[in-house]
């Protein structure tokens, strides 16, 4: 993020079919003025968080790596944000920082769980890249 502007994040969050207990969960943002995507997330036996950056030229690729890490046995849960604070380099972007500044008051829209949909993960990938609104501050 080289420019301030509105931005959405998607979070996908794995849960155990009795919906009792989170598996891995995934935050995925587009950054326009890099043309990149940014994959930060935490496994559910892990302490350290994972970051990647895809190019956004392929979002297929993105929805193929989500999949390596949402089983389709399990349910997901989906969740839009919006923002327009978020800082201005991508670095700064942390697992840590999303998991701070993700709450109730930013989210868009949440779907309930159900079971991890390739075609419905692909759309919204789609949509983080081509929804923006891109400003100056004053």
């Amino acid at each position: 993020m080289t420019t301030p502007s509105d931005c959405l994040i998607l979070l996908l969050e794995e849960y155990n079919s009795d919906e009792s207990s989170f598996g891995n969960k995934i935050y995925v943002l587009h950054d326009y003025e890099s043309s990149l995507y940014l994959i930060r997330g935490l496994k559910d036996d892990g302490d350290e968080p994972f970051s990647f950056t895809a190019y956004d030229n392929n979002h297929d690729s993105v929805v193929d790596f989500l999949e390596l890490f949402i089983s389709r046995d399990d349910l997901c849960r989906i969740t839009l944000y919006n923002f327009n604070d978020l800082p201005l380099t991508s670095n700064e972007i942390t697992y840590d920082y999303l998991e701070e500044v993700c709450q109730e008051h930013n989210e868009v829209t949440a779907y309930r769980p159900d079971l991890f949909s390739k075609k419905t993960i692909t759309k919204i990938v789609k949509v983080l890249k081509n929804v923006y609104n891109y400003y100056t501050s004053c």
